[in-house]
């Protein structure tokens, strides 16, 4: 009873910032393959279960038949918020740290992150994020920026190709701006399904 209070709680906090914003996130590939969908309800819920700790309980009546009540003060509402600010800040700040280390993996997680928190904050319009530039950059436009900058520095060739067993092995480059990275995840067609990462 206290996981469902609560749940209906985080549920009423993400219709109030359904109100203010409207994500969702739809994506489909060809031959019955990968159907991916997000709602932005469920980032909003993943995400406050884990934080929603400011929450107050009123139980009336005995076992088994209890109700539970959780509720939480709109001052606490807003300390959510900011901690969620907090958090989509600091997403932003690990991106480009990972982006300055080559490490375009980390960098493209911790900026999707970002974009799907920023989604879920009912004031997304009005964060904004010093860039290492010095320049008060809104994030809403900010962080499309940074990922179409990833893509657009990003280069693959084949470097080579080593025939073994009856399989071709190809050794494949990446690089960003000229230089190898650290770490990227990909997955490629193999001709009847795609691969692992």
């Amino acid at each position: 009873a206290d996981k469902l209070a609560l749940d209906m709680l985080i549920g009423q906090i993400s219709t109030q910032v359904k109100s203010n914003t409207d994500y969702k996130r739809n994506e489909s590939a060809s031959n019955s393959e990968s159907i991916y969908t997000e709602d932005f309800q469920s980032v909003v819920q993943t995400y406050s279960q884990a934080t929603l700790n400011n929450t107050e309980r009123i139980v009336i009546g005995d076992e088994p038949d209890a109700h539970v009540f959780r509720y939480i003060k709109r001052s606490e509402i807003k300390k959510v918020f900011e901690q969620r600010k907090n958090k989509i800040l600091e997403f932003v700040a690990n991106g480009i740290a990972a982006e300055q280390n080559i490490q375009i993996a980390d960098a493209l997680r911790y900026y999707y992150w970002s974009v799907l928190l920023l989604k879920s904050h009912p004031y997304a319009g009005e964060i904004f994020y010093t860039a290492p530039n010095g320049d008060n950059k809104l994030l809403l436009s900010y962080l499309p920026e940074l990922l179409n900058n990833i893509f657009n520095q990003m280069a693959f060739s084949v470097r080579k190709t080593v025939n073994e067993d009856n399989k071709k092995v190809l050794v494949i480059d990446v690089r960003y701006n000229d230089k190898p990275v650290t770490n990227f995840d990909y997955a490629y067609w193999t001709g009847q399904n795609w691969s692992n990462l």
